[in-house]
């Protein structure tokens, strides 16, 4: 039998299955917490365990665990409270209209609605910063190296110009 031929009842495996995307941590977090609050089991105004403590429920570092958290934030499922903890939002509503003004509950901003349709699209904004940060602190690094260094050739030139008007001042009256 050649290559690619397949007997009858066997099932041609490179057709059968594609390639399995990756996928960071942090966007496995998500997609749990996600999950919990669209369930329903954790319900709005709930606190999230620490950081520390879903880390060792998760089994994942505090990085993951943070660049999730600033995700879910961007699209409204939770609310990071400084020194008090992160809670359940309002259990974002399907995408569609806005909410009628008088329903119960604060209306559904369009933005928000934008980023539920479009949540691919901000994991991949949020992987672009996570892959970019590190480069964005070394250039600012750079820059305030670059600028020590000019500020240190300024001294040495004034210094230089300073000691050479010195040396052709006239000597004083001799002694």
């Amino acid at each position: 039998m050649n290559e690619g031929e397949v007997n009858e009842g066997e099932v041609n495996e490179r057709e059968l299955f594609h390639a399995v995307e990756r996928k960071h941590v942090w966007a496995a977090v998500v997609d749990q917490i996600r999950e919990l609050i669209d369930s329903g089991r954790l319900a709005q105004g709930e606190r999230l365990p620490s950081e520390r403590q879903l880390c060792a429920q998760l089994r994942v570092s505090r990085v993951s665990v943070r660049e999730a958290l600033r995700v879910l934030e961007s699209v409204g499922y939770v609310e990071v409270r400084s020194g008090s903890g992160t809670y359940v939002r309002r259990a974002p509503s399907p995408p569609g209209p806005p909410d009628p003004p008088g329903t119960a509950g604060p209306p559904s901003s369009p933005l928000r609605q934008w980023l539920r349709v479009h949540d691919t699209l901000v994991a991949k904004l949020a992987e672009l910063r996570e892959l970019a940060e590190p480069g964005l602190e070394a250039v600012s690094r750079l820059r305030a190296v670059i600028e020590d260094v000019r500020r240190h050739l300024d001294d040495a030139a004034r210094y230089i110009s300073s000691c050479m008007k010195e040396e052709q001042a006239p000597e004083g009256p001799p002694r």
